[in-house]
């Protein structure tokens, strides 16, 4: 299964190229201005997109760990004050908030 996309990409890429290639040539003997633009344009979004597919490989992608479950303090330290955002500070006395890890069970 992986070898034939393997085969298709290569396939799609080198068709992709082929035809910038042959737009490229069309706005080569073209004589209206306008087409020319046209033609060079597309030769070469083409020819791009051909390469890319053909020279991308993607990247192994790093296994991390599950994130810690972390909770703010309900009420400050401090002044008891209650805690209304996940802020760094109190919003009464300004005293900074640690982060408490919670157990998982």
């Amino acid at each position: 299964m992986a070898e034939t996309q393997s085969s298709q990409k290569i396939l799609l890429s080198l068709v992709s190229v082929a035809v910038g290639i042959l737009l490229l040539y069309q706005a080569y003997i073209e004589q209206d201005e306008m087409f020319i633009v046209i033609y060079w344009s597309l030769g070469l979004v083409a020819m791009g997109a051909g390469l890319y597919l053909l020279l991308y490989k993607p990247r192994e992608r790093k296994k991390t760990e599950p994130m810690q479950e972390v909770s703010l303090p309900q009420e400050c330290p401090s002044c008891g004050a209650p805690i209304a955002s996940a802020g760094k500070f109190c919003g009464s006395c300004g005293a900074p908030l640690t982060v408490q890890e919670v157990a998982e069970e």
